[in-house]
This record gives structure tokens, C-alpha cells and sequence, in this order.
């Protein structure tokens, strides 16, 4: 069972807050990847140690190990690529050179 599916079974018995908490976490499983301490307390409008004692209560040792119960979610990276390096960047093949005139 993924994070997410164990935060919707547990829902029902957590408190007002607690609940307030998984729905951040169930609702935004892409963002949780990438989200810091700070800001996630910050947009759950809690405190740090109550975010940090939530994921433990989860079972979890830590927020960080409990925001990477997430990986499953996370989109692919893009990969960034400046407009020079677009440019500059070598064909595969000769056959593939771009003439300017």
C-alpha cells in the first residue's frame, strides 16, 4: 500500500488537524516531492514538530522519509536545455546539419 492509500484508510481516525494534514499530502502527492519542511508547515498551517510528529506517527522517522514515500507520484523531470546550448549542441549524424543562409 502507497503513502497515499494509507493516509485515506487512516483519515477517519485522525484528529480535525491531522486530518487537515493528510489532505495536503493526498491532494498534492507531485508537490510533496520537492516541498520543504518550511513550506509545507507553512501551507498546512501547522508547525514544524507537529508536521515532523505527523509523519512519525505515520511510521515514518522523519519528514523527509515520509516525503519520499512519494516517488511513485513524482512527474518526470524536464530536462533544461538554454537556448545556446540548443544551438550549439553537435548532430548525431552530418545528414542532420541545419543550414542557415
Amino acid at each position: 500500500m502507497n503513502i497515499v492509500e494509507t493516509l485515506k484508510n487512516s483519515m477517519p481516525l485522525m484528529t480535525a488537524k491531522q486530518q487537515h494534514i493528510a489532505g495536503f499530502m493526498v491532494n498534492n502527492p507531485s508537490e510533496m516531492c520537492y516541498i520543504s519542511l518550511k513550506d509545507f508547515s507553512s501551507q498546512v498551517g501547522c508547525t514544524e514538530a507537529t508536521a515532523i510528529r505527523f509523519c512519525q506517527k505515520l511510521g515514518y522517522a522523519s519528514f523527509t522519509d515520509a516525503k519520499n514515500a512519494f516517488p511513485a507520484s513524482r512527474p518526470p523531470r524536464q530536462r533544461n536545455v538554454s537556448p545556446y546550448q540548443e544551438l550549439t549542441a553537435q548532430p548525431e549524424h552530418p545528414s542532420q546539419s541545419m543550414r542557415i543562409s
